[in-house]
């Protein structure tokens, strides 16, 4: 009896040698993983899965990267994974109360994340559909499927997080849709001009709601709302992200 417990306790000690054995991924395993050709999406879930990374963002270790030939996504869960964890988030995983399905924590996984009091849900891209009405002079509507979003939060003054390469400002915007439950669909104004021409791919200034940017890292941005959310139908808005001419909308819902 003793010495299986000798055995069961030299059992434990190897195991837990041989998990804490693995050493931070850094940019040369991910230049190594890259060149065996394994694909990004490879790489990428393997960076949002390692125990510990140590990456070298700073300006001269992404230019070496690209010079290597890292792709431009790789580059960016890299960043993803580096970057300092906000205040509202969990080290655990949460689910969309409006799936309960759980949302991936790996790096890659989200372009627009949704931090409220009590939970954060990564929001779900949806492709507009031009509506463009001669009747309507100088407005178009970009619309979107469903009169409710799936996600549904109770917090009027949630916190987005956005990966964006770029300052978010210009292109993503925080917008309010008008619900049509007859023909089950979500519908965003755009532009405002004269003689029946939209002059902007942008929402119309009544569709937007106001938020201030700061910089939380390299490529993230967090977007702080300025009034607190009404009841009602929202989503961050994309200008013009696919090759059709309409937008794209991260959308959710607010009880």
């Amino acid at each position: 009896m003793r010495k299986l417990s000798v055995l069961l306790v030299i059992a434990i000690c190897t195991a837990s040698v041989l998990a804490s054995s693995e050493k931070p991924l850094t940019n040369a395993d991910v230049v190594a993983l890259a060149k065996a050709d394994l694909g990004d999406d490879v790489v990428i879930e393997k960076i949002g899965s390692a125990a510990e990374v140590h990456f070298d963002t700073s300006t001269d270790g992404l230019i070496a990267l690209r010079k290597q030939g890292i792709s431009k996504a790789v580059i960016a869960a890299m960043l993803k994974r580096s970057a300092p964890a906000s205040s509202g988030e969990r080290s655990t995983s949460t689910s969309t109360r409006a799936s309960d399905k759980p949302r991936s924590e790996t790096a890659g996984s989200w372009t627009v994340r949704l931090i409220c009091a009590d939970e954060k849900y990564d929001l779900t891209k949806m492709l507009g559909t031009i509506d463009n009405n001669p009747l309507r002079f100088g407005v178009r509507y970009d619309n979107f499927a469903g009169a409710q979003a799936r996600t549904r939060i109770h917090d009027c003054a949630p916190e987005i997080w956005i990966a964006s390469e770029s300052q978010p400002g210009g292109n993503y915007f925080i917008v309010q849709a008008d619900s049509n439950p007859k023909k089950s669909q979500r519908s965003v104004k755009i532009g405002h001009g004269l003689m029946g021409m939209v002059d902007s791919n942008s929402p119309d200034p009544d569709s937007v709601v106001k938020y201030d940017t700061t910089e939380a890292g390299h490529g993230l941005w967090k977007l702080k709302i300025q009034n607190p959310l009404k009841r009602g139908e929202y989503g961050v808005f994309v200008v013009n992200s696919n090759i059709l001419g309409a937008s794209e909308m991260y959308d959710f819902g607010v009880d």
